[in-house]
């Protein structure tokens, strides 16, 4: 992975306080790192949230959480939920 560096040093924002035992961090922004506007990427991050909820009928534990650079110039938000590896990539392969 090109970026493997910068991922292992990544530092995430949230407001949640306790977490499931298992859970994985999705993003729907600049998918296939195609760049994309704010609005863009804002609207990719509400279809993520709407498919998490299609999927798991709202019976998972979600929340917002914003993966940063360690230097802070990079920040993306994108979802915490409660699912498995499989769940997660499934999930993140729509976008």
């Amino acid at each position: 992975m090109k970026n493997e560096s910068a991922y292992s040093r990544a530092i995430f924002e949230t407001e949640q306080v306790s977490f499931p035992e298992e859970f994985a961090i999705i993003t729907a922004y600049n998918p296939n790192g195609i760049g994309h506007t704010v609005e863009g990427n804002e609207a990719l991050n509400r279809l993520l949230k709407r498919e998490i909820y299609h999927r798991h009928h709202s019976n998972c534990c979600l929340f917002e959480i914003t993966g940063k650079s360690a230097c802070g110039s990079h920040k993306e938000p994108g979802w915490g939920i409660g699912c498995s590896l499989g769940e997660a990539i499934d999930l993140g392969g729509l976008f």
